[in-house]
């Protein structure tokens, strides 16, 4: 069952976010993982890991058909003039250059954040510890979001060793073998991977690009990568997925196909927990992998244990009322991203997260059909306030479902000064609220 909020009810214009839905319970049979715990590290640091021989070969690919270069705990393969499978050759100095960044992701997510080892296999916490094989390959696998496109990168994994490894595309046009938003994606993925509770998962599926969108993004935030460019003098990535893209897909399921690799600022404000909501913090992602059933759960009922008896409901609330002026305690988010937010008649309306409403006339609003919030969804909507008092405006706002009834639903004005840069929330109660504004501030 899906409730679709319906009618906005406000004086002075204003905005409400809306959450509705249903949940799945499809369940499959579940394999036997390992806890999912993450165990020590080898006793000796900087012992390098064991490259992989026999426990697996990906296309026939070994260490005497192919070229190949080592760190402590990553090996590139990249064509010998004879490799078989689909490798391409590589410069020594990008490999050298893949493998820092690799090394710095493994360290500051497996030894100092805490995530599993991707060293280790899936089938136990034992050990041995294993090199993980990246792949320089001709990546021909088409991209499932853009027409005629490729995928930049790829995770794979050996079922019968447990383990995971990556391929990466080189052309004469893109190098993504060092590109870090695109090698710690990856890298990501292959954390999923090892934490194992979200395999053969289809409720999940969406759910792990959004989180090695988030593995990335906490990676090029992070002060190991701060340190790494400054100590070899390279040019900072340029991050290509803007938070702006969450705001324009947020009446979409929270991690939707169509929004999942735009969807990784919830699990920032997961991890920076700037609301100190209990067990939320910086072991959140781990925690839902880790105490996920293998029941084909979907990662909010996990949540949903973790925080109780706070609901995800209002968790995801406070995310999006958050999310209207980039109020999350993420590094790099500020407001206004670099160019002013749309304006309500953007010519790009099927696109512009602040067109949600058509004019029912008196005050009154309807939700458009294309814009009515999925299961954690969000109609976040951009006030246009008439300016009329110097004391400060009014701001009057009600929400009702399309039986007039206030259920089923969480709302909150946000509101925003633009001298102070502080922000506020208040809470709907009753579908109902209200606000009087500086001649400095905003709503949504």
């Amino acid at each position: 069952m899906r409730y679709l909020m319906n009618v906005l009810r406000c004086s002075g214009m204003a905005s409400a976010l809306i959450l509705c839905g249903c949940l799945g319970d499809n369940r499959y049979a579940s394999p036997n993982p390992v806890d999912g715990q993450a165990p020590p590290e080898p006793p000796l640091a900087g012992v390098p890991f064991i490259a992989v021989t026999d426990e697996y070969s990906h296309e026939g690919v070994n260490a005497q058909n192919a070229k190949y270069t080592d760190s402590d705990r990553f090996r590139i393969y990249s064509n010998s003039g004879y490799s078989p499978g689909d490798l391409v050759d590589a410069y020594y100095k990008d490999e050298e250059r893949a493998l820092e960044y690799l090394e710095s992701a493994y360290t500051y997510f497996v030894d100092e954040w805490g995530f599993r080892s991707p060293a280790l296999s899936v089938y136990s916490n034992a050990g041995p510890y294993y090199k993980m094989n990246v792949y320089v390959t001709d990546l021909s696998v088409p991209s499932e979001n853009t027409v005629g496109a490729f995928v930049a990168g790829q995770m794979l994994s050996d079922v019968g060793a447990g383990l995971s490894f990556v391929r990466t595309l080189r052309d004469h046009e893109l190098i993504n073998i060092i590109s870090p938003q695109v090698l710690i994606h990856e890298f990501g993925h292959t954390l999923t991977f090892s934490e194992y509770n979200w395999s053969s998962q289809s409720n999940t599926r969406a759910w792990k690009e959004t989180v090695a969108e988030w593995v990335a993004d906490a990676y090029l935030n992070s002060p190991v990568y701060n340190a790494l460019i400054r100590k070899n003098g390279w040019d900072r990535e340029i991050v290509f997925n803007s938070p702006r893209k969450a705001l324009r897909r947020a009446h979409l399921t929270i991690v939707h196909k169509k929004n999942k690799y735009a969807a990784w600022p919830f699990l920032a404000y997961l991890t920076k927990n700037p609301d100190g909501i209990a067990g939320l913090g910086k072991m959140i992602v781990p925690n839902l992998h880790r105490q996920h059933q293998h029941n084909n759960e979907t990662p909010l009922h996990v949540l949903e244990r973790i925080i109780a008896p706070v609901t995800v409901q209002y968790v995801l609330g406070r995310y999006w009322a958050r999310m209207a002026y980039f109020d999350i305690n993420h590094d790099s988010f500020h407001y206004p991203l670099n160019t002013p937010l749309p304006p309500i008649n953007d010519t790009q309306i099927a696109e512009n997260y602040s067109h949600n409403w058509q004019s029912l006339g008196g005050g009154e609003y309807q939700v458009l059909p294309t814009r009515q919030p999925m299961y954690g969804g969000a109609n976040i909507t951009r006030l246009n306030i008439l300016r009329d008092n110097v004391l400060g405006d009014d701001v009057k706002v009600q929400v009702l479902t399309a039986d007039n009834t206030i259920k089923g639903f969480t709302a909150t004005l946000s509101i925003y000064n633009a001298t102070t840069e502080q922000r506020r929330y208040i809470q709907l109660i009753e579908g109902y609220a209200k606000a009087t504004l500086s001649a400095d501030e905003s709503a949504t």
